[in-house]
């Protein structure tokens, strides 16, 4: 748990141990700690990611509970439809389904007015680059999904690494897979849920539980992946795992009122320390320390001076520059002192 009352998930926690008699051991988190963590957090990167730190939290104090085998609930959201971007990506087909039949011209030039109107923020970025789409589900799927769109990395970029971003993009035939085939049925939901199991999932999620995990000889199950279950919800229609627009609704159903309501009734959380208001406080020094300019901005790889452009954006609270866009950043210098030696 966490000081902050808008990160804190305790009170949720003891509500379901003491339903079920479990062994409760809460581990309250403060900046100074992190602080004294982070280095071995991003030592134990086999390359670096913005979620990763986290989980080597969590894992390390599980671990200190003496406890050896731990599960994960890792999956619920990607097969029950738990994200917002499920909802946001049902709703962006049905209204980009017309709009994908407009002549790519008209398209293009209706996105570059978003950007004018918009500016550099990563909101009109990817509205720009969702209004210049088709309509295809594989071109709307990645500016819903990513840290920061494509035309913000290119912008960061030096003259020589952005050519080779041009490079093609290996996610492309993987999502045209997990789109063209089915995408109009009622089975919409699983050709997300097959996306996001092949990308973010695969790519992201069970990386960084299993380095982080093993870290602390911590072994973490997932029972939510089990093949035979994931084949039986994926076979599922969209109206029995989300009705009347309910995330995770037949997750929670299934346990048959077991949960406590004030458990089952709140908003969703996700899983994420308060590196907001830290960034911006206690760690704010870290952070600028590995972004200057003859840090990671010294590197060859980021403009110097858009680095700074956009960490100032952050610091002084602009809309649409989140704190997991520069973090990733941060770790990204993090991870090459410590393995490129330069």
């Amino acid at each position: 748990g966490f000081t902050d009352q808008a990160y804190d998930e305790t009170v949720h926690a003891r509500t379901i141990a003491e339903r079920f008699g479990a062994e409760h051991t809460e581990v309250k988190l403060r900046e100074d700690e992190l602080l004294e963590r982070l280095p071995t957090a991003v030592g134990a990167m086999d390359q670096p990611t913005g979620d990763g730190v986290n989980t080597y939290i969590v894992a390390g104090s599980v671990r200190r509970a003496g406890i050896k085998v731990a599960l994960s609930g890792l999956g619920g959201d990607e097969l029950f439809a738990g994200y917002p971007s499920f909802r946001r990506l049902r709703r962006a087909s049905r209204m980009l389904r017309v709009w994908g039949r407009t002549p790519r011209a008209l398209r293009r030039l209706a996105a570059a007015g978003v950007r004018t109107i918009g500016g550099s923020s990563v909101h009109a970025s990817k509205i720009a680059a969702l209004v210049a789409s088709d309509g295809r589900l594989a071109e709307l799927y990645a500016p819903l999904r990513q840290v920061l769109a494509p035309a913000q990395v290119r912008a960061l970029l030096t003259t020589e690494w952005r050519e080779m971003s041009m490079a093609a993009d290996p996610y492309v035939p993987l999502l045209d897979d997990a789109f063209t085939q089915h995408a109009d049925s009622d089975r919409f939901l699983s050709r997300v849920s097959y996306a996001e199991a092949r990308t973010y999932m695969h790519d992201v999620l069970l990386r960084d539980t299993d380095q982080m995990s093993m870290a602390h000889a911590l072994e973490v199950r997932v029972p939510l992946l089990d093949h035979v279950l994931v084949e039986y919800v994926l076979g599922l229609p969209d109206v029995e795992k989300t009705p009347n627009g309910t995330p995770k609704r037949l997750l929670v159903e299934s346990l048959g009122g077991l949960l406590p309501e004030s458990v089952v009734r709140r908003p969703k959380q996700g899983f994420q320390l308060p590196f907001e208001p830290w960034m911006r406080g206690r760690l704010r020094a870290y952070c600028e320390e590995r972004l200057a300019p003859d840090r990671l901005g010294g590197r060859g790889i980021l403009r110097p001076d858009r680095l700074q452009q956009l960490w100032k954006s952050f610091v002084d609270g602009k809309p649409g520059v989140s704190w997991s866009r520069l973090w990733v950043l941060v770790v990204l210098e993090d991870w090459l002192e410590r393995n490129m030696h330069a």
